[in-house]
């Protein structure tokens, strides 16, 4: 199973650098990266972009820029260590973490929510499983923390278990896999049962079992900078108006589901990663890349079909979009 990450900060500069072979007779002795580069500087040009690019072709980077400023105030530059959120592309290594446990015995993809949170309401933690957290066809609803009851308190810390209430006496949308809703709250809950099956924090798992071991050291929970590493702050862009920072909702109520900030390079680790059995085994992973809903849903990741031009061709595009205050 061969998959390719497409970030959301990436994913417009890679489907639009198609369009550039078709830019007229003059560039064609124009290598693609260089085709890349006109493209990116075109839409930095016209305050369409500030972030990071990698593209990689047969497992070489063959370009990788930063462009604009990941903090406008204080004048810091965007640059390839510049640490980006990740909004709900990080629900592909909350599934992988998922299924890691999977493979160790210590979760079953058919086991009820109850058999690993007892304190969750039976009625509906009995019906809900760990497969339906996984492909949001639990029934569980959506909303936003950015409005309705959450808002107020969407900047501060919230526990698990106030979490957990929040939503788990809500009814659900329908009968647990008899539909499909896209939900950050089965991510919640698999994070939260992450931590309840092995007693670990569940930034301290992915640390030890998936960050750690393939060298993504700029890559964590939360808006976080390090040495020699800062995160971009985010902004809201209006016509005719200078961008404003905006606040971030806080990474506890995302648990899971979009709390994680990293780089273009690290992401291009953990792309490398997903070809090989150094995190999971290829009988696993497939699971993690296979179409368990009519939108195309996987563990984690939406797997598409595109139409590659007029003769009928097509491509098929594993990646997960994501987008949060400031960040898209």
């Amino acid at each position: 199973m061969r998959a390719r990450i497409l970030p959301a900060f990436l994913l417009t500069a890679l489907a639009l650098s198609i369009a550039l072979t078709s830019n007229g007779a003059a560039d064609t002795d124009i290598g693609v990266s260089e085709r890349l580069d006109r493209l990116m500087r075109r839409y930095h040009s016209h305050r369409h972009f500030h972030g990071a690019v990698l593209v990689a072709e047969g497992g070489e980077i063959i370009y990788s820029k930063a462009f604009g400023s990941a903090d406008i105030e204080n004048d810091i530059p965007n640059t390839l260590t510049t640490r980006f959120g990740l909004a709900s592309m990080s629900k592909q290594f909350t599934s992988m973490l998922v299924l890691q446990l999977v493979r160790e015995g210590k979760l079953r993809l058919d086991g009820p929510v109850t058999d690993y949170l007892p304190d969750y309401p039976s009625e509906p933690g009995d019906r809900i499983t760990i497969h339906q957290l996984l492909t949001h066809t639990s029934g569980i609803y959506q909303d936003s923390p950015t409005e309705g009851p959450r808002a107020s308190r969407r900047l501060e810390p919230h526990g698990r278990d106030e979490l957990i209430r929040y939503f788990s006496g809500r009814e659900l949308l329908f009968e647990p896999g008899a539909g499909f809703q896209y939900s950050n709250f089965n991510y919640n809950l698999l994070a939260i049962i992450a931590e309840a099956v092995t007693g670990q924090e569940y930034e301290e798992l992915l640390q030890q079992r998936i960050f750690d071991p393939l060298g993504m050291k700029n890559t964590c929970v939360g808006m976080k900078s390090g040495p020699g590493s800062v995160a971009a702050t985010g902004y809201d862009y209006d016509f005719l108006r200078d961008p404003r920072p905006v606040d971030v909702t806080h990474e506890s109520v995302s648990i899971g589901a979009g709390d994680l900030y990293s780089t273009a390079p690290d992401l291009f680790r953990w792309d490398r990663a997903l070809y090989t059995d150094s995190l999971l085994p290829e009988r696993y992973r497939e699971m993690l890349f296979t179409p368990y809903t009519d939108v195309g849903y996987a563990y984690g990741w939406q797997v598409r079909t595109y139409p590659a031009n007029d003769t009928g061709d097509s491509v098929t595009a594993v990646y997960h979009d994501g987008g949060s205050e400031g960040t898209q």
